[in-house]
Formats: C-alpha cells, sequence, structure tokens
C-alpha cells in the first residue's frame, strides 16, 4: 500500500509528512535525489518510493518519527528555488500526495518583494514574547507568559505583591443594583 503523505515548503526547507498513526518497523533512506519510506501501520505494510523535483542536501535533512505521522525535514540543495511539486513525477501520486495548508507558503510569500528569511521571521518572533514577557513583569499585570510557564515560587511572589497593594474603592458601574424588572410591568 502507499500511504497519503502532505507536503510543503519554505525557502531552504521542503517537509514531507506520512500521513500514518500506529507506525512501527519503520525504515527510511533519503538521497540527494530519491526518497524511500516503508512501515508497518495498524497491521498494514505501507510503501513508498519517489524522485525528488530537484536535488536536497542529505546531510542537512532530518527524519522525526513519533509513531504518528512520520516527517521528513529536508534540506534544499538551492534555497532560491520554488518547488511547484514534491515528486518528479507528481502524476503518479495524485490521490495520495496533498498539501500541508498548515505549513504551505506560496511562491509570492516565500520568493516575492516582501519575502522575509524563515529563520528571521523565528528570531523576530522570539524577541516579541520576549518584550512582552518584560513589559507585563514590569507593569505587574497578571501571569507572566514565558516559555516554560511559571514556578510555584513565582506564584508566590505574584500573590504576595497582589496582596500587598491597596484596594480601591472606586465603584464600577457594574457593581450598581440592577432595577427590578418585575415591578415595571405591573
Amino acid at each position: 500500500l502507499v500511504p497519503t503523505f502532505k507536503w510543503a515548503q519554505t525557502r531552504r526547507k521542503v517537509f514531507a509528512t506520512i500521513v500514518l498513526t500506529s507506525v512501527s518497523e519503520t525504515e527510511h533512506k533519503v538521497t540527494a535525489t530519491d526518497l524511500k519510506f516503508s512501515a508497518v501501520a495498524n497491521g498494514k505494510k505501507y510503501d513508498l518510493e519517489f524522485k525528488f523535483k530537484y536535488p536536497i542536501e542529505v546531510k542537512a535533512s532530518k527524519f522525526i518519527d513519533s509513531g504518528r505521522n512520520p516527517r521528513f525535514e529536508i534540506v534544499k540543495a538551492d534555497a532560491e528555488k520554488f518547488w511547484p511539486t514534491l515528486c518528479a513525477n507528481h502524476r503518479q501520486f495524485r490521490n495520495k500526495c496533498k498539501a500541508d495548508f498548515d505549513r504551505w507558503k506560496d511562491e509570492d510569500e516565500l520568493y516575492g518583494s516582501d519575502a522575509e528569511d524563515d529563520e528571521d521571521d523565528e528570531v523576530e518572533e522570539t524577541q516579541k514574547t520576549s518584550a512582552v514577557a518584560s513589559n507585563v513583569r514590569q507593569e505587574g499585570m497578571g501571569v507572566i507568559p514565558t516559555s516554560g510557564g511559571i514556578t510555584q515560587d513565582g506564584i508566590e511572589k505574584f500573590m504576595e505583591a497582589k496582596a500587598s497593594k491597596p484596594v480601591e474603592s472606586e465603584i464600577d458601574s457594574d457593581d450598581e443594583p440592577l432595577p427590578d424588572l418585575d415591578k415595571k410591568r405591573s
């Protein structure tokens, strides 16, 4: 059987995800021009073999297998080349090879005039998160969004800081009593 697989790309990488659960007995081989994969899933044997549309860098590419949806992270040999298809003979897999829309980027997003570098996006996102966390800490605005969560010690310090702040006695409009609607109907 040939498994269903999804693919997407960034400027430097191509991602191929094999859509299988309960995967065991996994074997794979990636060369500069082709990919071979076989596994047993749910008691059935699956095999996939195809040639890439363009050459890849084998040593920099990775295979990730967690037992569910094994994934290849394939590094392009030419980062400036947009891949219109994953497979050289894409018609052979037209019912099995699908776009991974969770990761998909169009050619103009990858190579257009306003295209940004993938790694720069990740660094920028990390910097934004750090800046937000810093502002929250300085302003005492609640739980600090950190990548590792907040520790028990951090929770206790936060609670102590909250308890030591004076309570504002300003009445909020939501605290005013509501008019009795039943009396107005009579």
